[in-house]
C-alpha cells in the first residue's frame, strides 16, 4: 500500500528538489529536512475506516495529528532516532470512538455520578474519544467551557444548545448569542441546537402546534444551525419533517445535516422522506433490547406498532444516513457496568439483545445491522454527523491522532466475545488518556 504524507510535509521535499534542481552546476541545495514521527504504530491491524475501508500495519504520528498510513517498512522508514515505536503484537488499532447522542456530564447524576471528572474517565476508558452532549443549557454550557479551559474536559465533546426544556417550555433566544460551529478549542465544540417534541412510545402527543415548530426549527435553520429533534411517536416525527423540509426549501443538501434523535417509531413514507431530505437518523444502538425493559413500554406499544419500531435495518437499506450512540445515562435500572460502552453497542447492535445480554424479542430481529455498520456508525458517521468528517472518525493523513487499541478484532471475534473486549488504550491527540494497566508496552 502506497504510504500518504501529510500534503504540507510532502511539499516541503518538493520544494527541495526543485530548488536542487534549478542550481545545476552549483552545490545542490541541502534538501529541506521533514520532520520525523515522534510515535509509530506498527505491526498491528488498523482498521482505518476510510473510504476503501483499508486495512493496513503501521500508522505515524506527528504532534497532534496523523502523519503517516500504510505498510510497517514504508510508515517506519520515516522514523529517526527520537521516534518512539510501538510494537503492537498483533492488537486491533482504531479510530477513537464517538457517540453521537449522550448526556453523559449533564445527566451525570443520574448514575450517582456528582463530579463531571468521573464521567469523563469513564468514558474515555471505555474508548470514546469524542461524544455529542445532546442537551445544553445555559448553566451546561457554562460548566462545559469550564471543565475546557482548565484542561478538565479531555476528550472532544460537541453541545448541542437546547431551545426549550424537555417539557416544552422556551429557553428564548439565548442560543443566537453563539455563533453556529464555534469552537472554544480543539475540545469544545457548538455543535447544533436540539429540541424534545414528544414524549412516550409511539403515541404520544406533540408539544407544539405544526407553526410553532415550522417556526423555531426554520429560524434556528436560518442562522445555520444543525438541529436535532427527539421524537419517539410517528405523529412528531412527521411534523418535524414537515418542519425540516420547509427551512431546507424542499431538497436535501449535505450542508444542513439535520438529524432526528431515536427514530424510534417510524412510517414507511417518513422512511423516504429522510432519505429524500438527507435528514441524518441518530439511533442507540442498544435502545431496541433495553426499551422494551421499561416500565411504561407494555403500557403503550401494542403489536401492532412493532413492524415500525427501531427500523435500523430498514433506514440503512433506504440509504438514510445513520449515526450512533448508547445515550448515556438513561437512568433505569438494571443496567450492566459497561451498558453504553462502544463494545457493547456493537454487540446488541447485531443481536438487539438487552441488559446483561437478555435475549432480543423475536420481532425485533429482522432489523438487526452488521458490526461492520455498526462500527461505521461509531466512527466515521459519528463524524459526518458533526460536520468533522475533514478532521476525525478514520484513520487518514491529516485528521487528529483519535486512537484506541483493542485487546482483540471486533470485526473477526466471535459475536458473543465482542462485548469482552477490552481497550488497552485510549489517546486523543497524541495524548494518551488511558493506559489500561499491564498495558503499558502499548501506551507512548
Amino acid at each position: 500500500m502506497k504510504v500518504n504524507l501529510i500534503p504540507q510535509l510532502l511539499g516541503l521535499v518538493i520544494l527541495a528538489g526543485t530548488v536542487a534542481c534549478s542550481n545545476q552546476g552549483a552545490s545542490p541545495t541541502p534538501a529541506a529536512a521533514s520532520p520525523a514521527p515522534q510515535v509509530i504504530f506498527h505491526n498491528g491491524i488498523i482498521l482505518t475506516m476510510d473510504d476503501s475501508e483499508s486495512e493496513v500495519q503501521a500508522v505515524a504520528i506527528l504532534d497532534a495529528l496523523i502523519l503517516a498510513v500504510g505498510e510497517d517498512d514504508q510508515v517506519m522508514a520515516l522514523a529517526d532516532s527520537e521516534t518512539q515505536l510501538i510494537d503492537l503484537q498483533g492488537k486491533t488499532l482504531l479510530p477513537g470512538f464517538i457517540d453521537s447522542h449522550q448526556h453523559r456530564i449533564g445527566d451525570r447524576e443520574y448514575e450517582g455520578y456528582s463530579n463531571p471528572e468521573q464521567v469523563i474517565q469513564l468514558a474515555i476508558e471505555q474508548g470514546w474519544t469524542s461524544i455529542s452532549e445532546l442537551f445544553v443549557d445555559e448553566g451546561r454550557l457554562a460548566e462545559l467551557r469550564s471543565l475546557d479551559a482548565s484542561g478538565k474536559l479531555r476528550l472532544r465533546v460537541n453541545a448541542y444548545l437546547a431551545l426549550a426544556n424537555p417539557e416544552g417550555q422556551p429557553y428564548g433566544d439565548w442560543y443566537k448569542e453563539y455563533e453556529a460551529g464555534f469552537e472554544y478549542s480543539p475540545y469544545l465544540r457548538l455543535g447544533g441546537v436540539k429540541l424534545h417534541v414528544d414524549h412516550g412510545w409511539g403515541r404520544g402527543e406533540s408539544m407544539y402546534t405544526q407553526n410553532q415548530l415550522d417556526q423555531m426549527l426554520v429560524e434556528a435553520h436560518n442562522l445555520n444551525w444543525q438541529i436535532a429533534v427527539h421524537t419517539v411517536g410517528e405523529p412528531a416525527h412527521t411534523m418535524v419533517l414537515n418542519s425540516l423540509e420547509l427551512a431546507q426549501g424542499g431538497v436535501s443538501n449535505p450542508l444542513y445535516r439535520h438529524r432526528i434523535e431515536h427514530v424510534a417509531v417510524i412510517s414507511d413514507s417518513d422512511l423516504q422522506r429522510m432519505r429524500d431530505l438527507g435528514i441524518l437518523a441518530s439511533v442507540q444502538l442498544n435502545g431496541p433490547g433495553t426499551w422494551v425493559e421499561w416500565s411504561d413500554w407494555d403500557d403503550e406499544v401494542t403489536p401492532d406498532m412493532y413492524p415500525h419500531i427501531a427500523r435500523y435495518r430498514d433506514l440503512l437499506d433506504a440509504g438514510v444516513f445513520a449515526i450512533g450512540s448508547g445515550d448515556w445515562p438513561w437512568g433505569v435500572a438494571p443496567i450492566e457496568p459497561s451498558f453504553g460502552s462502544p463494545m457493547l453497542l456493537l454487540y446488541q447492535a447485531v443481536t438487539r439483545s438487552g441488559s446483561y445480554r437478555r435475549p432480543a424479542e423475536p420481532w425485533m430481529l429482522d432489523q438487526a445491522i452488521t458490526i461492520e455498520e455498526a462500527l461505521q456508525l461509531l466512527t466515521i458517521n459519528g463524524a459526518y454527523g458533526s460536520s468533522e468528517e475533514s478532521k476525525k472518525g478514520s484513520i487518514e493523513v491529516g485528521k487528529f491522532a483519535d486512537l484506541v487499541i483493542l485487546s482483540q478484532n471486533p470485526l473477526t471475534s466471535p459475536i458473543e466475545q465482542v462485548p469482552d473486549i477490552q481497550i488497552l488504550m485510549t489517546m486523543i491527540g497524541r495524548e494518551v488518556e488511558y493506559c489500561a494497566a499491564g498495558q503499558e508496552s502499548f501506551c507512548p
